[in-house]
């Protein structure tokens, strides 16, 4: 099973994007925690499309949502044709620190990389195209 949508990368599509994911998710046979992490981790990275993709003003983003029954495994891909950006190689921020010494940022990508089983990343003709995936056993 296969969706897909394509909105403006603006915070007004937010409800749009989280509602799509979420009814899509509502048709699978994943457990309720897994729904939750994958409904999280969408909400992370969308926000960040929106608020650092694009500095000069919004421009589109596509969320693909895929579920793969006989693996029990659904993966969602966001692409964007915003500025450069591989969340896999953001450092793991400092949660030892009292918020207010640590700088700001990280947290939300520290997050997705938690709670998913696997993130892709790809540039491709000028686009970010970024994976998760999260499996459960069957």
């Amino acid at each position: 099973m296969i969706e897909k949508i394509t909105k403006k990368a603006e915070l007004e599509n937010m409800r749009f994007f989280v509602d799509f994911i979420s009814r899509f998710l509502e048709k699978t046979e994943f457990s309720k925690n897994s729904v939750f992490d994958i409904l999280l981790a969408s909400e992370e990275i969308l926000i960040n499309i929106i608020n650092y993709a694009y500095p000069e003003g919004a421009g589109d983003v596509e969320v693909i949502c895929k579920y793969e029954k006989e693996n029990n495994k659904i993966s969602i891909t966001f692409t964007d044709n915003g500025i450069y950006f591989d969340m896999r190689t953001a450092k793991k921020p400092d949660l030892t620190l009292l918020i207010e010494r640590r700088r700001v940022g990280g947290v939300g990508i520290y997050l997705v990389k938690t709670l998913m089983n696997e993130i892709l990343y790809n540039r491709e003709n000028e686009k970010n195209v970024l994976t998760i995936i999260k499996s459960e056993k069957l």
